[in-house]
């Protein structure tokens, strides 16, 4: 079961999957405390960058207090991930490295 600040329970959906899927990609800008709260304690939930906060995978959600389980148990634990702008250089770049990555690691 996931908590959601009561303001928020209206416009976002209740299934476990679309919250996450809801929250998928949020950048909040940053507030005070909210580095704070973000980076404190020995698994650091988020991470805040001129004026912007962003979650670190697993973490999901406007203060990033999400976990987002793997629909799969895996064996290994890692993530890649990517912030790109939507410009033809990045994109090109991404394909690039997920290709590398693949051939690399599969």
């Amino acid at each position: 079961i996931y908590w959601l600040p009561p303001a928020l329970t209206d416009a976002v959906p209740q299934d476990p999957r679309a919250i996450m899927r809801h929250h998928a990609a949020s950048v909040v800008k940053e507030t005070p405390a909210l580095r704070y709260q973000l980076q404190r304690g020995s698994k650091p939930r988020g991470r805040c960058a001129e004026g912007f906060c962003e979650c670190l995978p697993p973490f999901r959600g406007p203060l990033c207090e999400l976990e987002d389980p793997p629909r799969v148990p895996q064996e290994r634990k890692g993530v890649i991930h990517y912030i790109t702008a939507e410009t033809e250089r990045d994109m090109l770049d991404l394909e690039r490295s997920l290709k590398t990555l693949w051939l690399r690691f599969n």
